[in-house]
């Protein structure tokens, strides 16, 4: 699993340690498991209650595959 987390001072980044303090979200290693779609992208601003712009958004994605690609959840 890969921990995205919204720190106390509002920034997003990936938590490689999964214990950083903050707000976070999991995602599934699987990217094909993942549907990367306007729900998507509203669902994780939700859950971390922060505006991503798109950018942002591919960045995710792309850390994500260069982490662990073809893993299963």
């Amino acid at each position: 699993m890969n921990r995205i987390v919204r720190f106390p001072d509002g920034t997003v980044d990936f938590d490689p340690t999964g214990r950083s303090d903050g707000r976070g979200v999991y995602l599934c290693d699987n990217i094909q498991h993942m549907r990367w779609s306007e729900n998507f992208s509203v669902s994780l601003e939700r859950e971390l209650k922060v505006a991503l712009d798109n950018d942002y958004q591919k960045e995710i994605i792309d850390r994500i595959r260069m982490n662990s690609e073809d893993r299963e959840c």
